[in-house]
């Protein structure tokens, strides 16, 4: 490099061209961006509910963030 000119525009040119990769190319096959996840938070949803917030939570993109139950006769399995 002949000078700061050619630094910063060759910094720019490669910035630029990382940023217009898809993230799917830097994070590989399969991969979920955090921003692509629905987190999910369940409070005292009992019985029917807890089981439909156990099949929601196996999804793929779904990341369950907060789980709280009062039981009175035990814990619910999960």
């Amino acid at each position: 490099m002949k000078n700061r000119r050619d630094f910063i525009k060759n910094a720019a040119v490669v910035s630029t061209a990382f940023m217009i990769v898809p993230r799917h190319v830097l994070g590989g096959k399969g991969f979920v961006a955090p921003s692509d996840k629905l987190q999910v938070a369940s409070i005292g949803v009992g019985g029917r509910g807890s089981a439909n917030v156990n099949k929601i939570g196996a999804h793929a993109k779904v990341d369950m963030a907060f789980y709280a139950m009062w039981m009175t006769n035990g814990p619910l399995p999960v």
